[in-house]
This record gives C-alpha cells, sequence and structure tokens, in this order.
C-alpha cells in the first residue's frame, strides 16, 4: 500500500464506510460488482474489521443474489454475529483461515454451523516432511474456483506457500 497511495486510500475509505455505518441491503444492491462468471470475493485487500463491517458484507452478498461470494477470514466472530442476527445467505461460500503457518485451524464449535471451508497455508518444508496434499496454488482462482462454488465439497483448502510455488512444482516434477 505503500507505493499504491490512490488504492490505500480507497480501501481506507472503504473500511470507514463499512465499519461505521450500518447500510441496509437494498442500498448495497446498487453497487456494481466485479466478478468472474458470477463469482466474486469479500475483501480480497483485508478482513473484516467489525461485526458491524460483517454485517453490511453479508448484506452485500444478500443484495447480489445472482453472484456466489468466497468470503475468507481470520476474524470468524464477527462474521458469527453477523450469520446469528441476519442469517447466512445461500451464495456465501464462509471460508475459515489459519492465523498460523502449517497449522490447520480447530474450529471453535460456534462457528462450525457456518463454516464451508477451512484454508490453511503451507511452506514447502512442512509439506515434504508431512506428506500434505496441495489442492490450492498451482493454477490461478478463476480455473480452479474451489473457493468460489457453492455446494463445492472440498471443506480442506491447502495452500502452498506463495513464495515456494515454483520449488513444490519442481518437487511435484511440474515445470
Amino acid at each position: 500500500m505503500n507505493y499504491k497511495t490512490e488504492l490505500a486510500l480507497a480501501l481506507m475509505i472503504n473500511y470507514i464506510i463499512f465499519n461505521c455505518f450500518d447500510i441496509p441491503a437494498m442500498c448495497w444492491a446498487a453497487l456494481a460488482i466485479p466478478s468472474v462468471n458470477g463469482k466474486a470475493r469479500i475483501e480480497s485487500h483485508g478482513d473484516a474489521g467489525s461485526i458491524q463491517g460483517a454485517m453490511n458484507m453479508n448484506r452485500v452478498i444478500e443484495s447480489h443474489s445472482w453472484l456466489d461470494f468466497g468470503v475468507w477470514t481470520k476474524n470468524y466472530y464477527f462474521w458469527y454475529r453477523a450469520f446469528k442476527a441476519e442469517g447466512k445467505h445461500k451464495n456465501c461460500i464462509f471460508i475459515v483461515s489459519s492465523d498460523k503457518l502449517n497449522v490447520v485451524l480447530d474450529v471453535p464449535e460456534f462457528i462450525k454451523p457456518y463454516v464451508d471451508k477451512v484454508f490453511t497455508v503451507y511452506d514447502l518444508k512442512a509439506v515434504k516432511a508431512n506428506d500434505i496434499k496441495i489442492n490450492c496454488g498451482l493454477n490461478h482462482c478463476k480455473e480452479c474456483m474451489k473457493c468460489y462454488t457453492v455446494g463445492e465439497n472440498t471443506y480442506y483448502i491447502s495452500e502452498i506457500l506463495k513464495k515456494d510455488n515454483a520449488n513444490y512444482k519442481k518437487y511435484l516434477g511440474i515445470d
């Protein structure tokens, strides 16, 4: 963000709007959402910053029912409160992310009913030592779509650390 000042300013304004104002779904309906084949991502540059932020993002999902949304979060308590208050919409794929490299998140019971997938990032050393099967990171998201497709049944998403991607491909014999 240090060298992309326009993006940093836009993200700051978005953060303030989402986290400081209670905006109904009907207002979000006017928002143009960029998508790839009907799939979109919530917060591609961060995470929900508050319960209010998660509620507003949940309303964006509600107001754009023709799109499937992937939501990644480490702040699942904010989303829990939003889902408990307003429900989780059927076009929402809710993904909790581990906050530790090489460690699968032990999903707390209170959030389990809402979780569609668990996302963990591994470095190459852990992959080799533990024979971890990577199912994310070899393709671009728009080629895979596991995290954006409602009803797609892969529960654990295992991504290779971006900086290890090339060496992981060599390890697999892919070039």
